[in-house]
């Protein structure tokens, strides 16, 4: 759990980091989004993969699991996330500040990993909370993670927001 609470908060800082100081750009807009919405599907499908195999070594009734298989799966889920949060790096980069379409594809990118983060942190506080609910409340503790992996239809949706001048803010 420590280490997907450092994976959370290292989202959080990332994401506005990057929106402020992307560095140099790496490729052109027309080449990141040629490939952004299955670069994007990719990352996170892998993340959510990474992170159901974790679940399923750290929480298998059956065995015990070892330290060194917890590491290689919370290792492999954090370079997808990784991936992911190189992705924004390079929109952030490729589109200057105040280019109109930057802040909304920025925001397809940080939605799933602010929500990924978001899950985490659930996952620490159900962790620390007390083994016996208080009189009236439930024992159990749910989760829940739903992301949106329809990248290229969010990527069309916000570009003809950009390019039709009655929806222009």
């Amino acid at each position: 759990m420590l280490r997907l609470g450092e994976q959370a908060r290292r989202i959080r800082q990332r994401i506005p980091e990057q929106r402020e100081r992307p560095g140099s750009a790496g490729r052109t807009w027309p080449w990141i989004r040629a490939t952004l919405a299955g670069e994007l599907e990719t990352a996170f499908v892998h993340s959510l993969n990474a992170l159901a195999a974790l679940h399923e070594v750290a929480f298998d009734v059956a065995a015990v699991a070892s330290v060194g298989e917890i590491r290689r799966r919370v290792t492999a889920m954090a370079g997808c996330i990784e991936h992911a949060l190189s992705l924004h790096r390079d929109v952030a980069a490729a589109l200057a500040v105040g280019t109109p379409q930057r802040d909304g594809v920025l925001e397809i990118i940080e939605a799933p990993l602010l929500q990924i983060a978001a899950l985490f942190d659930a996952m620490h506080d159900a962790l620390l909370g007390p083994l016996e609910p208080r009189p009236g409340m439930r024992a159990e503790i749910e989760v829940e993670l739903s992301i949106a992996l329809d990248f290229a239809v969010q990527l069309s949706a916000a570009e003809a927001r950009w390019t039709d001048p009655t929806t222009r803010h």
